[in-house]
């Protein structure tokens, strides 16, 4: 594999970091690589847009004639896709496509039994909604590398643990129905959906839900290069933008993650896997309002040297097969 990425970095010292900790650091993960704990990992730190160079230790498989971990591996991010799941069906929210306290049901009939008609795409987001976290035959269905609507199948016809907005429960089968959600509204499939919304324009072109883009030799574990989650996290985390990218508030009230954002420049990586437990996907009180004007940063997280970029996320119309409310 090729590194997708070329960046400049930053000293420790003039990050702000304590040599001693990071040190501390570095040589845990090089001996828990050493004596078998971990088979390998890769690791990059940044702070206030400052980032450090990525460290990479141990193998990229178990045998010990496997290649090493580089810099670029791919790792699979598994639950940390959950999120992206999540900002998909915001960005829906944004353009004025659902609310957050609309019921699943109204989106998805199916969904509305056993209980279930009470919980709403907020629910599904918070973990709130009394799905269980799994399947009672997830391993088969993943081992059978069954599709999203197949999960969603049997999703329907689970009952819940609780009340919706009673508990809190980690719940891969919600993030599971939130990306049907994304799918029946687009009339997109979602790896397509957030690579045409998300990945393409952030220039993050080692990234897919799914490793169905990547050469088998290309996987090591899983799928995902440090340098362009911790570029990209900035994005999920504050009203605002990472490193040369604006993200510009809305109308929406109360949301989780930020509304749209806007890019010009850039090259590199970026989050590839599947969301936890669910194989092949995976993480506002009223409408929100995509402003299609606006002005957009000279450069992108990935940082320079960089490329022509592809054009900005806009507000395109609702497709012909999606709902839009009015």
């Amino acid at each position: 594999m090729t590194s997708s990425f070329t960046d400049s970095f930053t000293d420790p010292t003039s990050a702000g970091f304590a040599t001693a900790r990071l040190d501390r650091l570095y040589t845990f993960l090089a001996a828990a690589t050493a004596d078998g704990r971990l088979p390998g990992a890769a690791i990059q730190l940044g702070r206030a847009g400052h980032f450090l160079a990525p460290r990479a230790f141990g193998r990229m498989r178990p045998d010990v004639d496997a290649p090493t971990v580089q810099p670029d591996t791919i790792f699979l991010t598994a639950s940390v896709t959950k999120p992206l799941t999540v900002t998909a069906v915001m960005l829906l929210v944004e353009r004025g496509y659902l609310l957050l306290d609309d019921p699943v049901y109204t989106i998805l009939p199916a969904f509305g039994n056993r209980g279930k008609e009470a919980v709403t795409v907020r629910h599904l987001m918070t973990h709130t909604s009394g799905l269980p976290d799994m399947l009672p035959n997830n391993i088969a269905l993943r081992q059978a590398h069954a599709p999203l609507a197949e999960f969603y199948r049997q999703i329907c016809e689970v009952p819940l643990d609780f009340a919706p907005g009673t508990n809190i429960q980690y719940q891969s089968c919600g993030t599971a129905t939130l990306a049907m959600i994304a799918e029946q509204l687009t009339g997109m499939a979602l790896p397509a959906f957030l690579r045409q919304e998300f990945f393409t324009p952030l220039g993050m072109n080692d990234t897919a839900l799914g490793v169905q883009d990547l050469e088998e030799g290309d996987r090591g574990w899983s799928s995902d290069p440090p340098t362009p989650v911790i570029r990209a996290s900035p994005l999920l985390v504050k009203r605002g933008g990472g490193q040369g990218v604006e993200c510009r508030p809305t109308d929406t009230r109360n949301t989780s993650v930020p509304p749209p954002c806007e890019t010009r420049r850039g090259t590199g990586g970026g989050v590839r896997g599947t969301g936890g437990g669910v194989r092949g996907w995976s993480a506002g009180d009223r409408r929100g309002s995509c402003d299609p004007t606006g002005s957009s940063s000279p450069s992108r997280p990935s940082g320079t040297p960089s490329r022509p970029s592809p054009p900005a996320p806009t507000c395109p119309p609702a497709p012909s097969s999606a709902r839009r409310r009015g």
